[in-house]
Order: C-alpha cells, then structure tokens, then sequence
C-alpha cells in the first residue's frame, strides 16, 4: 500500500495540523495547559475555504488592475492592490514574529513533513530534529510569490512603462510558488516566520502526523 501523501498543514500558538492529498479530513494536535496533547478531527473544507478567499482577492485586484490600464486611468489607481496585499502580507508576517510559539510551531510542522516526505527510518526526536524548518509547499511561498508578481508588475509600469498581463500576475503563482527563482522571498520570509522547535513543538506536531496516518489505515 502506497504511503498518502501530504496535502498541506498548519500551525498556530499551541498546535499543528496535517491533511492529506484526496481526504477531505484532517488531524490537529494541541498542547494542553498541563503539558498534555489531545487530538481532533478537522475538515480540510476549511483550507480550502482560505485558498477560495484568496483566489477571489487575487481574482477582484487583477480585474481592477487590468482595467484601470485598459481604460488609462490615473496610474497611481493601478499600484493599489499592490500596495494593499503587500501591506497585508507584512502585517501577517508581523503578527507570526510578535510569538515566538506560534514561529517554533511552524517550525515543527516544516520539519515533521519533511521527515514524513523523506521516509526516515529513525522514528525519533532526533532524526527529525535534523531535517529543515523551511519547506517549499509552505503557504508562505504562494503569498511571497503572489506580492512578488504584483510588485513586479508594479515597477514594470512604474519605470518602464511596460504593462505585465494580468493573467500572468494572477495564475502563474499558484504554479510557481515552490521553484527558484520565484520562492526566494517566501524562502526567505520562512527564516523569520518559522524558528528551531524544541521537543515540545515536535512531539505535537508528530502526535498529529501519526494520528493522521493511522486514521488514514483503517
């Protein structure tokens, strides 16, 4: 039986969670107050929901871009939505350095997936420990990557005078995200979104993995 694999996860101040490609299920994890972690199903709908919410920004800033060229109004009218998601994504990345929890837990989220996609035989603390905190599917990349484009489209109208299309802007992204050159702003904002987990952080972030896994076998 062929391992499933991965479809995303996430992490806040005291938890991680898994999903996996073609389930519409997924696990959490949470550290308790006393140091316990307990488990729960969640519904991936809910991830897709975020990416739906998303794809109509991206969808109503490209319309409006595109006609506010098209119909020659002033070009400072062109440089709002980019200046709004820009604005956006700094203050997201803001509120994800203000906790120093949330930044460790994102960490061991990276480092379990990787641990998971690379197949380790070592099942241990340690052997994961090793593996990066930085991963190229982070949701991370896909905004870096999406501002990336809107300010690249930006400058190109600003200095050159050269119009970038906007299906460009707007779809190309989503399939771009995760291959150099276009993730090097995500990578990078991943090295100050995510911090070095300790044990705590990855204990919960396997107990969501491994619940996930055996769910996923019955």
């Amino acid at each position: 039986m062929s391992k499933s694999k991965l479809a995303g996860g996430s992490s806040s101040t005291n938890s991680v969670s898994f999903f996996f490609k073609k389930s519409d299920k997924g696990i959490e994890a949470v550290r308790q107050e006393d140091g316990s972690i307990i488990t729960k199903e969640i519904n991936s709908s809910e991830q897709l929901k975020t990416i739906l919410l998303l794809l109509k920004v991206i969808f109503v800033f490209s319309l409006f871009r595109e006609f506010s060229f098209l119909l020659n109004l002033p070009k400072w009218l062109y440089h709002v939505p980019t200046f709004i998601f820009t604005g956006l994504f700094l203050i997201a990345i803001l509120v994800v350095l203000s906790n120093p929890e949330t930044r460790m837990y994102h960490g061991a989220e990276h480092k379990v997936a990787h641990w998971y996609s690379k197949e380790i035989a070592e099942n241990d603390i340690e052997s994961i420990k090793k593996c990066s905190r930085i991963h190229g599917n982070c949701g991370t990349n896909l905004l870096a990557t999406i501002v990336t484009f809107q300010l690249a489209s930006s400058i190109c109208l600003k200095i050159f005078g050269f119009h970038i299309p906007e299906i460009i802007t707007a779809i190309v992204p989503f399939y771009t995200y995760n291959i150099f050159p276009f993730n090097i702003l995500g990578m990078f904002t991943q090295l100050i979104t995510t911090a070095t987990p300790t044990t705590k952080h990855i204990a919960v972030a396997v107990r969501a993995l491994s619940t996930l896994v055996k769910i996923e076998s019955k």
